[in-house]
């Protein structure tokens, strides 16, 4: 017979108001609390194991279910297949499991209600659990936080690539001033005076000497 330690499946309760679950489905629920169960109605039944699980998904986000299994645990009956799909390995197990092992184990919960009074809903039972896949991982609500240490965690979602950067344009190199070298004055070429024609002495007949 599988028996849970005692000491570990205390949970804190959220004060708001749970919303009740009305509608035969299946949703993603998180374990949050693990009890050894003796009906007092039938105290000759075997003993079992309740299963409290807490809807994350919307639109019962909060809403409570439980559901009941034998404490006896032998490979392929109905404990086993839901420590199966709350990620225990079953093949490792002695006679005694912690709670604190699937306390916030996340996993699918197909509920069925019980008939109540006046036509109104019953108590949400769960009737089978099944393991989560990467995909119904989005179905959890976003206002849902996990609190508990050592448990599934969420599928991510792929890492995009970065954005390829543009190059940054280099700037230009600043060439250092050169010195600005005087400017030389422009001399004005002065004018060619034309020179006047070379004219010989004129000799007259006074002048030659005998």
């Amino acid at each position: 017979m599988l028996k849970f330690k005692k000491g570990e499946a205390k949970q804190q309760f959220n004060n708001s108001p749970a919303p009740r679950i009305t509608k035969n489905d299946t949703y993603v629920a998180e374990v949050v609390k693990i009890e050894s169960f003796q009906s007092e109605s039938h105290p000759d039944w075997a003993p079992s194991i309740k299963f409290i699980f807490r809807v994350i998904e919307e639109p019962f986000f909060g809403g409570f279910a439980s559901g009941l299994t034998v404490a006896e645990w032998n490979k392929g009956n109905k404990l086993d297949n839901w420590l199966i799909a709350l990620g225990v390995e079953t093949a490792d197990i002695g006679a005694e499991l912690s709670s604190e092992q699937l306390r916030g184990q996340i996993a699918k919960i197909k509920v069925e209600l019980s008939a109540g009074r006046d036509g109104q809903p019953g108590f949400a039972n769960v009737k089978g659990l099944e393991k989560m896949h990467p995909v119904d991982f989005q179905r959890i609500s976003p206002n849902y936080k996990r609190h508990v240490k050592g448990t599934q965690a969420p599928a991510k979602a792929p890492a995009q690539a970065p954005a390829p950067v543009a190059p940054v344009a280099q700037p230009a190199p600043v060439l250092a001033p050169q010195p600005i070298q005087p400017v030389q004055p422009q001399v004005a070429p002065q004018p060619v005076q034309p020179q006047a024609p070379y004219t010989p002495p004129q000799i007259t007949g006074d002048d030659v000497p005998f």
